[in-house]
């Protein structure tokens, strides 16, 4: 009962507060790594809306500030090699099956002769010690360095491979 006049209540003061009408429109979209992309179908999506709706206000989604690339804080590991924490965006975005692990963001010509990753590689494990996000991946490589060489095994195009070198 005592919810049922609360409602009644609630309603009754957004009523009274309410003097004008405003048209809001959403606009929701996909983001994909490429920012000028992204802009560009933004930028397509508020004049559709407005040539449409005419509203008095067009609302972007709030994760909107993701216009490209990923918001992942990178982690420089092995000199120019830049990782990233697997999250399930960018496992959707690229169409990873690991579900944990670290990405490798960027990666120099030396660092990927020398270990034999590429970028959009995903560091699953070393050694036996299996890989959950970037600073882990920064941890083993530290413990790593100057000892025996490391086995890295990760995942590429869908496949799982490894690749053994020493770290400096």
């Amino acid at each position: 009962m005592l919810a049922g006049q609360l409602a009644a209540l609630r309603l009754a003061l957004l009523g009274a507060q309410m003097r004008s009408v405003m048209k809001v429109t959403l606009v929701q979209m996909n983001s994909v790594g490429d920012k000028a992309a992204n802009l560009t179908t933004a930028r397509a999506l508020i004049e559709r809306a407005i040539e449409l709706e005419r509203p008095d206000w067009i609302c972007l989604p709030e994760c909107f500030d993701f216009i490209g690339g990923t918001r992942a804080e990178k982690i420089a590991v092995l000199g120019d090699m830049q990782v990233v924490t697997l999250t399930s965006a960018i496992r959707q975005e690229r169409g990873i099956q690991a579900e944990r692990g670290a990405l490798i963001y960027a990666l120099g010509q030396s660092a990927a002769e020398a270990t034999g990753l590429e970028t959009g590689d995903v560091i699953l494990q070393i050694n036996r010690r299996r890989i959950e996000n970037a600073e882990e991946l920064r941890q083993a490589f530290t413990e790593e360095a100057g000892q025996a060489p490391v086995t890295v095994w990760f995942e590429r195009g869908g496949m799982t491979g490894r690749t053994t070198f020493y770290v400096q």
